[in-house]
């Protein structure tokens, strides 16, 4: 039997963030995100993995997904979390799901994803257009290749699944690294960047989070 231990999820005591300006809206970027990203990776391999809508010839999309419901089983990074928003924004945020874990998990099938953009969105809900939400995304691999990371682009609203890159704009480009995040507005249209054949080798893991502003 495989014992899930959600204590790892502990994050970094001393954690830091460096703002960076885009036209559209201000970003924060944390390197060392968890205390120990090592467990956190290790513990990530006892978890299920579903197929996505997104799930398709050209990539494999899966989600993990863990949800606390018993006693002791809760994930130790959300009040931290929840804390460490609410300074970045400077308001009050809680955590959306406090008690769920969901980590992205994508791998190449074919090349296409190196000459185009694959499922660009926004994290916000589009039935409550009023609603604030932020977005984090926490990069889970060892190692990232150069042009390996996550895109900001100007447009804003629906985009097609696949789109030709020199058709697109991008914003900002955040460079892939292990245990960096990116804190953002879930309007913004963002996507993983794929530039090199490191992820048709291997899976690319990614957890999301989100915060409601209250």
């Amino acid at each position: 039997m495989q014992l899930f231990d959600n204590h790892v999820f502990t994050l970094n005591p001393n954690i830091s963030w460096e703002y960076v300006d885009t036209p559209l809206a201000k970003l924060a970027i944390i390197d060392e995100f968890y205390e120990d990203i090592d467990a956190v990776q290790h513990e990530l391999s006892k978890v299920p993995a579903t197929k996505t809508a997104g799930h398709c010839d050209d990539v494999e999309d899966y989600r993990l997904s863990y949800i606390n419901s018993m006693r002791g089983t809760d994930l130790p990074f959300t009040n931290t979390y929840r804390d460490v928003v609410s300074d970045i924004i400077s308001c009050k945020t809680s955590i959306r799901q406090a008690d769920m874990l969901a980590v992205n998990v994508n791998r190449l099938k074919t090349d296409r994803a190196l000459s185009q953009y694959y499922n660009i969105h926004t994290d916000h809900d589009k039935s409550k257009p009023d609603a604030d939400v932020v977005s984090t995304v926490v990069m889970l691999n060892d190692h990232y290749e150069d042009g390996e990371g996550t895109s900001f682009f100007y447009n804003l609203g629906n985009m097609p699944y696949w789109m030709d890159k020199d058709a697109l704009e991008v914003m900002y480009f955040m460079q892939g690294k292990k245990n960096r995040a990116v804190v953002f507005s879930a309007k913004l249209n963002h996507g993983a960047t794929y530039s090199t054949p490191q992820f048709m080798n291997e899976y690319r893991y990614s957890q999301a989070i989100f915060s409601d502003i209250t």
